[in-house]
């Protein structure tokens, strides 16, 4: 048995679900074009103790690597939290990554000191042990 509707009950229902699916595109699209969130390398810089100079080189830097590893997962097509790519891939991307690491680490020994580096390097260590 079919229930029996009201036209404006139907159109309610209608409207509802067309504000409802315009409210999620535009969060998602709004959400797209944000910046990105700065915040966890600007910790990082102030554990470092960097002036200003340093600290807009480094939060530079680190932005071009992050865009780099974001290329190269596009370039392999994985998304890292979908799941684990296959054995095959995942050598080809830790060969890549190694690469944009090994770049960035190039970059920030020519604007850090040789112990902020080392810091820098025992911080990035202590967070990816926490993921």
């Amino acid at each position: 048995m079919k229930p029996n509707l009201s036209q404006p009950f139907v159109r309610a229902l209608s409207a509802g679900g067309i504000f409802l699916l315009s409210l999620t595109v535009m969060t998602t699209l709004a959400e797209a074009q944000m910046a990105p969130d700065r915040t966890e390398i600007k910790q990082v810089a102030g554990q470092l103790h960097l002036n200003t100079a340093q600290q807009q080189a480094f939060v530079r830097i680190v932005d071009e690597f992050q865009m780099s590893v974001e290329t190269i997962l596009e370039r392999y097509g994985v998304d890292p939290f979908e799941s684990r790519p296959p054995p095959t891939v995942r050598f080809a991307l830790r060969s890549d990554v190694q690469e944009s690491v090994s770049l960035m680490d190039k970059q920030l020994s020519v604007i850090l000191t040789a112990d902020q580096l080392r810091e820098f390097r025992q911080i990035r260590r202590q967070r990816i042990r926490m993921r």
